[in-house]
């Protein structure tokens, strides 16, 4: 299923979602079961619910069109360069000098258009945006080849992946690298739903302004 981009007018208040949203959207358990059947809220009440796994609130938040199209974008490129790895660096910081030529332009370009910086005809000729992060998720990972991501969705499980992955290459053993995998996707969705919040509430402010 693809996302779709959130529908609202400039002024309304944040949208309000239902259990009906989220089974309507697909997902691959019912939500109910972190969920009660009467529950509504908005995508940050959403996003706030500690019991359900931190990938499948951004996934349903995603799915439910939390976000405008310049807003995938921008919480796409974050999660590139800001997905924290085991020692203290972030995903970017892997990138090397040429990758920043293959892949770093393409996320700046991405960036721009984000802002409204240049058009989307400009934007389809650089490259389609999805596919060059989706690329970027791929470096960071030095160690192994992650699946190509299609979405964004799939991007932030791409990025989660990495991080393991880095972590899992700098240990001294298989235990610790069980364990520091672990621990560093953990970090990763952590930093992944900070930086969906900050968009979702951007969004919010920009469409009560």
């Amino acid at each position: 299923m693809q996302l779709r981009p959130a529908a609202k007018k400039k002024g309304d208040e944040m949208k309000t979602f239902t259990i009906k949203d989220i089974l309507n959207a697909e997902p691959c358990y019912d939500p109910c079961r972190y969920l009660s059947e009467d529950w509504s809220g908005t995508a940050l009440d959403l996003l706030s619910v500690e019991d359900c796994p931190p990938e499948d609130r951004i996934w349903a938040a995603l799915h439910l069109g939390a976000l405008s199209e310049s807003g995938l974008t921008r919480f796409s490129c974050r999660c590139v360069r800001e997905t924290p790895l085991c020692d203290g660096r972030v995903s970017w910081d892997l990138l090397t000098p040429s990758a920043i030529l293959q892949i770093g332009d393409c996320v700046k370009s991405s960036e721009s258009y984000a802002a409204g910086e240049i058009g989307r005809e400009e934007m389809d000729r650089i490259q389609a945006y999805a596919m060059a992060i989706a690329w970027a998720a791929t470096a960071a990972a030095s160690t192994t080849k992650m699946p190509e991501a299609r979405s964004t969705s799939s991007l932030v499980s791409a990025m989660g992946n990495s991080a393991a992955a880095f972590a899992s290459a700098q240990a001294e053993n298989e235990i610790e690298a069980k364990k520091d995998a672990i621990a560093a996707k953990a970090a990763a969705r952590v930093a992944h739903l900070r930086i969906l919040r900050e968009e979702i509430g951007e969004g919010a402010e920009k469409e009560r302004g």
